[in-house]
């Protein structure tokens, strides 16, 4: 009896398919490229959630000055709460017009870096005060 020769290994599927078509290849690449930007936009996303996360923050600590409108601008520019507190009165100035901040809200930014709050506003937008009896309430009672 005669045993016939065993028959070569077909040759692995991608070589084949680069050899017959060189278009294969070039999807090959494609497919490739495709997929490192998807790597790429989940990390560019968790970077943009770490940036919006920081704004919302920098938005919730001015908010009590009523100055929240001024955290996209701030940040944009590289500005978080920490760094804020850091500046000398030459850079707060900078950054008044760095942001275009209007000259009302100057004030407030004043207080917010001082750690000062806004005056009481919870008696219907006047503060509450206790005055002394002017001298002709005095002697009329």
């Amino acid at each position: 009896a005669t045993t016939a020769p065993a028959a070569a290994p077909p040759p692995p599927q991608a070589s084949s398919a680069a050899a017959a078509s060189p278009s294969a290849a070039a999807k090959d690449k494609e497919d490739s490229a495709t997929t490192a930007p998807t790597t790429a936009n989940a990390a560019g996303e968790a970077v943009e959630e770490t940036a919006r996360s920081e704004e919302e923050t920098l938005e919730a600590v001015l908010a009590p000055w009523g100055l929240s409108m001024y955290a996209k601008p701030l940040h944009a520019n590289g500005f978080d709460a920490e760094i804020l507190h850091m500046l000398q009165a030459k850079e707060r100035e900078d950054v008044m017009k760095l942001i275009e901040c209007k000259p009302g809200h100057r004030v407030r930014f004043r207080l917010f870096f001082d750690g000062k709050p806004l005056p009481s506003s919870s008696s219907g937008g006047t503060a509450s005060t206790t005055t002394s009896p002017s001298p002709s309430q005095r002697a009329a009672a």
